[in-house]
């Protein structure tokens, strides 16, 4: 085989593995515990190749394009209903940070106050299955250099990640 059949090969390959591993990753949150600042920042990413077609269902006046004001707003007021969070010592009231549109990356994060005495924090998402049926929304909380990873699936969904007490370091996850 010719060194160019080989590398076209390659080439097809890592493309179609790239393609594969984003198949069914509508939504994907980072969610950000900074209790130095008393912080939480929950940053939505995707594709505007898959949000945008869904954007009628959310605004019927708007466009199915981000370019357009009415489908930014309609867009961070469904993620706002639609993803919350709160602590065993107090609710988290999150509020719109930043919308970053650059080519086909969408981010849209959400910041809010997080008490210092929380051992857990509740996660509730209807983003999986909400937008599109099948689909899955990924939330990966970090807190203290700890990550965990959460997956949603259903129309009603909701997740705890719970920390250890005086250190801040998660020790677990529950939820799907």
């Amino acid at each position: 085989m010719s060194g160019f059949r080989i590398a076209a090969l390659g080439l097809l390959l890592a493309l179609s593995a790239q393609v594969s591993a984003h198949r069914g990753q509508d939504a994907l949150t980072v969610v950000e515990i900074d209790d130095v600042r008393g912080e939480v920042v929950a940053t939505h990413h995707f594709a505007a190749h898959d949000i945008e077609p869904l954007l009628p269902r959310l605004a019927a006046d708007a466009e199915a394009s981000l370019d357009d004001t009415a489908a930014q707003e309609a867009l961070t007021a469904h993620l706002a209903r639609h993803f919350t969070l709160s602590t065993d010592a107090g609710g988290i009231v999150l509020s719109l940070d930043a919308l970053r549109l650059r080519g086909d990356d969408v981010r849209v994060a959400y910041r809010g106050r997080f008490p210092k005495a929380a051992t857990s924090l509740d996660l509730h998402s209807t983003l999986g299955a909400d937008l599109t049926a099948g689909s899955s929304h990924q939330v990966n909380v970090r807190r203290n250099g700890v990550t965990r990873t959460l997956v949603f699936e259903g129309a009603d969904d909701t997740g705890t990640v719970t920390f250890a007490p005086r250190t801040g370091k998660a020790t677990g996850a529950a939820g799907r």
